[in-house]
């Protein structure tokens, strides 16, 4: 139960953090990009609403986690196939260090094979190299980048479990300490308020 609202605050963090982005996002394509599309916004604005309606509506804080991992590279992947640029394939890595807000080892993995996923599937039909200045023994570099950042997030959410775990141990233990000293208080008062018997 500790956990699901753990992830359901970290749930309402993200969607906070991605609404500012997806916003600045608008501002910026508007005034960089020479002919911006339409549809990519509209594409992004809806994906953020059906995971906004999920939390709204109370959906389990783990599907709403990985919606928001599935959400989020359909929409990189949409852009990326609509203008391949650099910046587009390098939001691809985003997704892997966000995941490691959740200290989650399965969110970590699964976000990893996407982005190689994803990668791959550019790479597969040409357009990987073709739109951007690439050579192709750059798709091992990617992949490597991908499963090097993993592991180090990996770990990462491996010690601050631990430290989590520590942390827990600790704090049980001293309201337990605390809660013996309230009782052995409370029952040297009853003592102390307690007449002695009279003595014939």
């Amino acid at each position: 139960m500790e956990s699901h609202n753990l992830i359901k605050k970290r749930n309402f963090i993200l969607l906070l953090i991605f609404w500012l982005l997806y916003f600045v996002h608008i501002v910026l394509y508007h005034f960089i990009a020479a002919d911006p599309h339409l549809i990519v916004f509209i594409s992004g604005g809806i994906l953020l609403l059906v995971v906004t309606a999920m939390y709204y509506f109370r959906f389990h804080p783990t599907i709403i986690m990985y919606s928001f991992f599935i959400c989020y590279y359909a929409y990189i992947a949409y852009m990326t196939s609509i203008e391949p640029a650099v910046i587009n394939y390098l939001f691809l890595f985003l997704g892997i260090i966000v995941s490691f807000i959740y200290y989650s080892y399965i969110a970590i993995v699964i976000s990893t094979l996407m982005s190689i996923v994803i990668v791959l599937y550019f790479y597969v039909s040409n357009t990987l190299f073709t739109s951007v200045t690439f050579v192709k023994l750059d798709i091992v570099y990617f992949i490597l980048f991908t499963l090097i950042t993993m592991i180090i997030l990996l770990y990462c959410a491996h010690f601050s479990k631990k430290l989590i775990a520590i942390t827990t141990i600790k704090m049980n233990k001293t309201e337990d300490e605390l809660y013996s000293a309230q009782e052995y208080l409370q029952s040297f008062l009853h003592t102390i308020a307690t007449p002695l018997p009279c003595s014939a």
